[in-house]
């Protein structure tokens, strides 16, 4: 990344670091979380000076103030997140970061993702109910004894249930979040009632074991079987991102191509193709064939009209 946080090890104040060395290679870790609306701390060409002087944490917003108390204790000195490392009134620091975001999440040692919250003030922890995770025992009896052989406590967990709860938080259906879970090695979620824990091979979560989230982790996360995929492979994965993505929502949907761009430069190291404007050139012809749900027009331009990304909504 251009600019890192630095939260040291304790302390009331953290501090924008603008200057690295060559050989730095230092752990850090980056957050997802929605902005929604809520009045947040950016960057701007006025306070790049003041951020690198200090910053009173106690002037954070929650989910911000968590995502540094849990850098600390994970013993990690960086955190990169997007509203005070990127210069926001600067449209060509905008766009110039906003390009590098495969390199800022894949190159990054995890991602906190604020999975509980619909804005930067909800957090990323909770007070919860311990019962739901509890896990117990079973107690055996001698064999011998009259009756069943023996009998153990468990209790019933309605798994569709908790994964609804993932799939219906405001974070995973953003199309910047989808970019960001795709590009990092690791995605630790921090939901209201428990953590789930994401890899590029698997998900997981407190109350349900690994082959139970398979629902939330889509077959395009798994980037360990991009090496045997044969061009067909490389299609219908794509197809099934942009099924995906599309769907996805945009605050501002002028977005569309940049907040894919990372993704696309991921799978351009498998493919090893030219990226057309959402497509690919070896696959053209079979890309163009492209279908919208209830297609709608922006009112301004953001791409060529034979690109599906021309117009909104999911396409197929």
């Amino acid at each position: 990344p251009t600019r890192l946080l630095d939260v040291g090890k304790s302390g009331p104040t953290i501090r924008l670091e603008t200057e690295f060395s060559a050989d730095f290679n230092e752990h850090y870790l980056t957050l997802s979380h929605c902005w929604g609306g809520a009045d947040v701390p950016i960057l701007t060409v006025g306070t790049v000076q003041k951020f690198s002087a200090g910053i009173q944490i106690i002037s954070l917003p929650k989910t911000f103030r968590d995502a540094v108390k849990a850098t600390r204790e994970l013993g990690i000195r960086y955190l990169w997140i997007d509203s005070i490392c990127i210069i926001q009134d600067s449209q060509f620091d905008w766009r110039a970061e906003s390009a590098k975001m495969r390199e800022v999440y894949s190159n990054a040692l995890c991602n906190l993702a604020a999975l509980g919250g619909e804005n930067s003030h909800s957090g990323l922890f909770f007070d919860r109910s311990l019962e739901q995770l509890m896990h117990l025992r079973p107690l055996w009896i001698h064999k011998r004894i009259p009756g069943s052989p023996f009998v153990s406590s468990y209790k019933l967990i309605d798994r569709w249930k908790q994964l609804e709860k993932f799939e219906k938080s405001p974070l995973v259906k953003r199309a910047w979040v989808m970019q960001e879970r795709f590009l990092a090695p690791r995605v630790v979620y921090f939901g209201r009632e428990e953590l789930y824990w994401e890899c590029k091979s698997r998900m997981a979560s407190e109350s349900l074991q690994e082959d139970c989230c398979e629902r939330c982790y889509p077959s395009y996360f798994l980037k360990t079987q991009y090496k045997h995929f044969t061009d067909a492979g490389f299609r219908n994965n794509w197809y099934e991102i942009l099924d995906s993505y599309t769907q996805m929502q945009l605050t501002y949907p002028s977005d569309i191509l940049i907040a894919l761009s990372g993704i696309a430069k991921d799978f351009q190291q498998f493919n090893l193709d030219e990226y057309v404007v959402g497509m690919w050139k070896r696959s053209l012809l079979s890309d163009l064939c492209w279908e919208v749900d209830m297609p709608g027009r922006p009112s301004t331009y953001r791409a060529p009209s034979w690109s599906w990304a021309s117009l909104h909504g999911r396409v197929t």
